[in-house]
């Protein structure tokens, strides 16, 4: 067939189709599937007829997921003046996909460029990349356009869908992540320990939660601070050295031990804190952990034979074995040793290693019975 045909076939079965479900009574959206791939000249006179039948409404989507705002404000200004021209009460929806990053801004600019009606779902679920976050959609219309919404249970809904749905929300994921309102760094967290906004567009609040600081390898002294005031510690009775000691104290240990050391900062604060005679903290009698290893060679035999003799040296090393799956090479269970610092001496041993390139800790709790 040629295009002329098909394009009259078009032209001809949309607005019937239209009028036939308005004479039934129901409200009629026209969706003209991937606008912005389609002549633009075409697209003009196939919403024209879909206006001129009664539609209630149109849908301009990015099916494949590749327009820009440039596209989208070309576009929708163009179709928003041709419905405005008729007088047809017709409105605008806007819907896009996620491929190439841009499904938000595109539904911004949509708004901004005449639609009425944006889509979007719960943590950005749909085809391929999906379509925008309904968190931070409507996030950005309160914050930056005034809307009155109420946004504090929409983090409960997507932890909801997420459950339901089988799919984790990224911990960067704009508005519901965990990181979003967690200040790291330790610049950024003397300046947020003041004032939060100072490296936040608007205040967790408004979404039903609270601003953060982390522990970890860039922790500053105020990091420090406010952890310890979330622990209940009154923090204007110790001195900023104390406040140090633990900042460094915690960057040596993520720094040896890796993400596992999230599992030591109570009991390293603990330490710290009971030398000051001012506070007293609980102590764990002794810590188990499991070591992850990675090699230059596994079977290495220098590395294999320095397995042997740190076997029979240290009570606390009591396996290493071989693992395979995994981008380490090998596991050694370390259990009941009495502080911190024998388990940090341990790893040491195992980083010194001829052949070792790296190594990550896993602190394990209560055994299962």
């Amino acid at each position: 067939e040629k295009i002329e045909d098909k394009r009259g076939f078009v032209l001809k079965q949309v607005p019937k189709a239209i009028r036939y479900a308005k004479n039934k009574g129901y409200k009629v959206r026209y969706t003209a599937e991937d606008a912005f791939r389609a002549d633009p000249g075409f697209l003009k006179q196939v919403v024209a007829k879909a206006v001129e039948a009664g539609a209630d409404s149109v849908s301009l989507p990015d099916t494949s997921g590749g327009a820009s705002p440039m596209d989208v404000r070309r576009i929708y200004g163009e179709i928003n003046s041709l419905i405005r021209e008729t007088g047809a009460k017709c409105v605008i929806e806007a819907h896009f996909h996620n491929d190439m990053g841009m499904a938000l801004a595109n539904t911004l600019e949509a708004w901004l460029s005449g639609a009425k009606i944006l889509h979007g779902t719960i943590n950005a679920l749909g085809e391929r990349a999906g379509i925008p976050d309904t968190l931070a959609l409507a996030t950005w219309m309160k914050v930056k356009l005034g809307y009155d919404y109420d946004l504090r249970k929409l983090v409960e809904l997507a932890e909801y869908v997420s459950r339901v749905s089988g799919i984790e929300i990224p911990a960067n994921q704009p508005i519901s992540g965990r990181n979003v309102f967690t200040h790291t760094a330790g610049t950024h967290q003397k300046a947020a320990f003041r004032d939060p906004l100072t490296y936040q567009p608007f205040d967790a609040s408004i979404v039903g939660r609270e601003s953060g600081f982390a522990l970890g390898p860039m922790v500053g002294s105020e990091g420090v601070k406010a952890a310890l005031k979330k622990r209940g510690v009154e923090i204007n009775a110790l001195s900023e050295e104390v406040f140090e000691e633990i900042r460094d104290r915690i960057k040596e240990t993520y720094l040896l031990h890796g993400r596992g050391a999230s599992a030591l900062e109570n009991i390293i604060i603990a330490e710290v804190l009971n030398k000051t005679g001012v506070v007293e903290m609980k102590i764990p009698e002794s810590l188990s952990a499991r070591i992850l290893i990675d090699v230059e060679s596994m079977g290495d035999k220098d590395f294999e034979d320095f397995c042997r003799e740190l076997l029979a040296r240290d009570k606390g090393v009591a396996e290493i074995v071989e693992i395979w799956g995994s981008s380490f090479d090998y596991m050694v269970r370390v259990e009941d040793v009495p502080s911190l610092k024998e388990l940090d001496n341990i790893v040491n041993s195992f980083r010194r290693a001829k052949g070792v390139l790296r190594t990550e800790t896993l602190i394990t709790g209560k055994k299962i019975r």
